[in-house]
């Protein structure tokens, strides 16, 4: 496994960086395999990133060749405020002049979360090429990540049995405020050719630092090991943490 840390002075340079990393993985997935599989985040950090590709500069990115999934979704009606794929396609989506060629977002229109993490398994099965499926798990090109103060990342908490899931690619996760979200499961990060974490904010120092350290391996987000991940820190999240 490869892990790269890129520390930047604050959330707006942070999502410059993103964007600059997300043109240069997209545009080599696409020279390399004709297609970009790749799974969004939700939060405040990542609608930096997406505000910024929706501008003017980033209209030449092959969209028409990108399909976009997401990591996790709260189980709330699409237009709610908490839910990620409203806030990508308000930060993003709808600014776009070239669509991508597939959006797959979490069906949560469905009765129970479990039958929306059922549906979306079944999207990336229809949606994924057998090409990009290997011993059973779909290979995304990448998958953006967001990190808790608790450690956690996708909807994969801390404590929840959800990260002890070895056979499904999504998983029903339920947050500490007993919210469910649909999230995919470890074993599907892990099996991605990159993994971006995009973290902000003084109040993840902590766990940044630990989990850099080797200190917190039982927290989710440390348990992601796939080839290649990387940090992008801003300066505040980064304040603890060990020079490497």
């Amino acid at each position: 496994m490869s892990v790269d840390y890129h520390i930047v002075g604050d959330g707006n340079e942070l999502a410059a960086c993103a964007a600059e990393l997300f043109t240069t993985v997209t545009q080599k997935a696409v020279a390399d395999r004709g297609a970009c599989m790749l799974a969004l985040s939700g939060g405040k950090t990542p609608k930096l990133l997406f505000e910024k590709l929706g501008q003017p500069q980033f209209e030449s990115l092959p969209w028409q060749r990108i399909s976009l999934f997401w990591g996790d979704e709260r189980f709330v009606p699409e237009g709610h405020a908490d839910s990620n794929y409203r806030m990508t396609r308000e930060a993003l989506l709808e600014r776009l002049s070239v669509k991508p060629a597939a959006i797959c977002p979490v069906n949560t229109s469905l009765p129970s979360a479990e039958a929306a993490a059922e549906s979306y398994a079944t999207t990336i099965c229809e949606i994924f090429p057998d090409s990009a499926i290997e011993n059973g798990w779909p290979i995304f090109d990448c998958i953006l990540l967001g990190l808790g103060t608790d450690g956690h990342t996708a909807s994969l908490f801390p404590g929840d049995l959800t990260i002890n899931e070895k056979i499904s690619w999504t998983a029903v996760g339920r947050a500490p405020d007993n919210s469910q979200r649909i999230t995919l499961t470890l074993p599907v990060l892990n099996a991605a050719r990159q993994v971006i974490f995009l973290v902000s904010g003084s109040e993840k120092a902590a766990v940044v630092a630990a989990i850099a350290r080797g200190q917190a391996k039982n927290l989710p987000a440390a348990m992601v090991k796939t080839k290649k991940v990387t940090w992008l820190l801003d300066a505040a999240a980064a304040s603890t943490l060990v020079s490497r």
